[in-house]
């Protein structure tokens, strides 16, 4: 059976991410990955989304899922003093450098540099990639991805969109900007490609016929 599917997103969860490998074993299995164009997500989603984008199979993510020690992101201080002015000041106990280092390993695996953009992605042949953070000093959420924030770090961006307040610190931008995990505003970014330009032209007139109100009986 031929798939129409081209975007795919995935929700915020913590450690419940780690279904989503079961979930993705089923899509790859009925042929449903290669045709997928965007990939979205919000926390733990993001990470499942950039590891899909970077190009990683869902064997790899499995056995990258399967090695993580989550207690590894818990990389506090030595000292109560400096958590705790971490705390107030960035509004979170740990500091989530162990967390970025290790995104930028898994980015540095597939394209070559940790440091790579969203529009290296795009380059790389991969498919876009769309994160979601939430802006503390706007009161608004925000899309990272190659339409929005190409020259962005995708290590940056998938930071923010799982800095789970008080728990991770929270990170600034240039303009001073304070962001937080995306599931704060938005943990299920399932709009992220309701707009006419993301769905496949080949889909469009079987979509607008689904969505046409039936007379009534």
């Amino acid at each position: 059976m031929a798939y129409h599917f081209r975007n795919l997103i995935f929700e915020g969860g913590g450690v419940k991410g780690i279904a989503y490998v079961g979930a993705m074993q089923v899509l790859e299995e009925e042929g449903v990955l290669p045709g997928i164009r965007r990939v979205g997500g919000t926390s733990a989603g993001a990470i499942n989304a950039a590891l899909f984008a970077l190009g990683f199979t869902n064997a790899q993510q499995r056995n990258i899922m399967k090695k993580l020690d989550f207690n590894n992101f818990m990389d506090d201080s030595w000292g109560a003093l400096r958590d705790t002015k971490r705390l107030i000041e960035r509004f979170g106990w740990y500091k989530g450098d162990f967390f970025h280092e290790w995104i930028c390993g898994h980015i540095r695996k597939k394209l070559g540099e940790p440091n790579a953009t969203f529009e290296d992605l795009r380059e790389a042949g991969r498919p876009d990639l769309y994160v979601y953070g939430t802006n503390l000093s706007t009161g608004f959420g925000e899309v990272f991805s190659r339409e929005h924030t190409p020259k962005m770090r995708i290590a940056d961006g998938v930071r923010i969109s799982m800095s789970i307040p008080l728990f991770f610190a929270a990170v600034r931008n240039a303009r001073d900007d304070v962001y937080v995990d995306g599931g704060v505003l938005n943990n299920y970014p399932i709009k992220l490609f309701d707009r006419e330009k993301y769905i496949a032209p080949d889909n469009r007139p079987r979509m607008a016929m689904e969505t046409e109100p039936t007379a009534e009986r």
